[in-house]
């Protein structure tokens, strides 16, 4: 019997890396390799690079809409859905192109990618998907591994400052694939050394990879003309045509609004002193960071709470007289959001607008309680063992004082109630497990970081994935039926 076949979903500029990769796998591990891809240059790229055509599913939409409705396959998702516990209007929801659509679009392209992917999963044998979350295809993808016993990969850097990726079983970065150790209880002394390194790391203020590199502020020059013109108008009035994961214009100019990005990073300069505050001396204030959005963390991982302003809102509202909401703005989204949407959130009773080049870490260590929907924000507190709350669906607060939320209407109360004890071992643990059960190498896109698409850092990317490969193999890895967000030691 041969190694598991796998599958690897296009993502935007990663689909070099997949394709870098996949033959890696199939040329020297002899792995089954195949690709389901959108737009038509990811098919002219897997081509170039000596995929065979057999091998690629290319989804169009066009294709998609012009058919009439694929109502067996939409019975057959709801039976998945009642087996798996999973829904695919969460999952089209979670789709920043699809969910500005039409509902009866979305429906017949939910449907069409779920038959023509089901087919080639069986007729290629693969088991084992993987790519990014946060499209439709991905997500329907995700849907038919757990309901047929297949296995799901989402590679995602771990959020330490070291160059290791994950495996998650699901849509959110929750539960690694085991390829380590199988609980924090069993963890090498090597592993806890290297879980103290990168907790130094963190207290020296050092961020993920990615994160270090200076972001340069968003220009009106060629390089934004050029955006505008193949980023925007090309994309929308060609490949949207076909790529169901692609804006058409009005949803370009109107819902995502790219094209305004320096123009509101401009205004929000022009505003500064007035937008943004310094935290004052000696005020009790709850802390809240602003995540750049759109972005798997918040549409996928944090899908019901997208609204960051009802979210102020909602925290605002639940505090203390005497305790300020802080509210910072993410450095990496100024001009995301601009001043009008600011302003608002500044208006919120008891709340300021912290400056977002204010050390984040100086405000962890005088805040109350430290809120996000998710990020890395939430590990750092944890590090100085602070309280931390947050919303989303990863597993931080597997760490010793970060507790996850279901609605931002609950800081208030867990302000009022006692703070989670801080157990810095047990961290140190849960980190080091989470290394053993991660890869050297990271899935940083070309575009962020050129490193990505490196022969070096394919070459131990690809190791990683052998390592998920052989415990599919070996039947370390068993498939999960349910995403149920369980710590794979605790679950029954």
């Amino acid at each position: 019997m041969g190694k598991p076949n796998v599958c690897f979903f296009s993502i935007w500029e990663r689909t070099e890396s997949w394709i870098a990769i996949g033959r890696e796998l199939a040329d020297q591990h002899q792995v089954g390799v195949f690709h389901v891809v959108t737009p038509e240059e990811y098919l002219k790229m897997c081509l170039e690079n000596g995929v065979p055509r057999e091998n690629i599913l290319w989804l169009r939409i066009d294709e998609a809409l012009a058919a009439p409705l694929d109502t067996q396959a939409l019975a057959q998702i709801a039976e998945y859905e009642a087996k798996t516990g999973l829904s695919l209007k969460n999952f089209l929801m979670m789709d920043r192109f699809l969910r500005i659509r039409p509902w009866e679009e979305m429906q017949k392209y939910a449907a069409y990618c779920f038959r023509k992917i089901h087919d080639f999963l069986d007729k290629h044998d693969v088991q084992l998907c993987s790519g990014e979350p946060s499209d439709t295809h991905d997500l329907v993808a995700l849907l038919i591994c757990r309901a047929t016993g297949r296995h799901y990969g989402a590679p995602f850097d771990v959020r330490f400052p070291v160059s290791r990726f994950a495996l998650w079983d699901s849509e959110c970065e929750v539960n690694p694939l085991p390829t380590g150790a199988e609980s924090p209880d069993t963890v090498t002394e090597e592993e806890l050394a290297l879980a103290r390194a990168a907790k130094e790391k963190i207290l020296k203020r050092e961020r993920m990879q990615h994160l270090q590199l200076v972001q340069k502020p968003p220009k009106m020059g060629a390089r934004y003309w050029k955006r505008i013109t193949r980023g925007v108008l090309y994309r929308s009035l060609v490949r949207a045509k076909h790529d169901g994961h692609m804006y058409s214009l009005k949803g370009a100019l109107f819902d995502l609004k790219y094209h305004m990005i320096p123009i509101r990073y401009r205004l929000c300069m022009l505003q500064w002193k007035k937008l943004f505050e310094q935290p004052v001396p000696g005020e009790k204030f709850v802390l809240f960071t602003l995540n750049y959005q759109p972005e798997h963390s918040v549409d996928v991982e944090g899908s019901h709470f997208m609204n960051s302003y009802e979210v102020c809102k909602s925290i605002a509202r639940t505090l203390p007289i005497d305790v300020k909401l802080y509210v910072k703005e993410h450095k990496s989204a100024l001009g995301v959001r601009g001043p009008s949407y600011l302003k608002q959130i500044k208006r919120l009773p008891g709340v300021r607008l912290i400056d977002p080049y204010v050390d984040s870490h100086d405000l962890i260590k005088t805040t109350e309680m430290v809120t996000c929907i998710t990020g890395t924000i939430a590990i750092e507190a944890a590090m100085y063992g602070k309280r931390a709350a947050m919303l989303g669906n990863t597993y931080i607060p597997n760490l010793s004082t970060v507790q996850k939320m279901k609605h931002p209407c609950e800081v208030g109360e867990l302000l009022r109630s006692p703070a989670p004890k801080h157990d810095p071992e047990a961290d140190l643990r849960y980190m080091a497990w989470l290394l053993s059960n991660s890869h050297e190498g990271t899935i940083v896109d070309r575009i962020t970081n050129p490193v990505g698409t490196s022969p070096e850092n394919i070459a131990l990317v690809t190791k990683g994935y052998m390592r998920v490969i052989n415990g599919i193999e070996s039947g370390r890895i068993q498939a999960r039926p349910l995403v149920d967000g369980t710590a794979p030691w605790l679950a029954s």
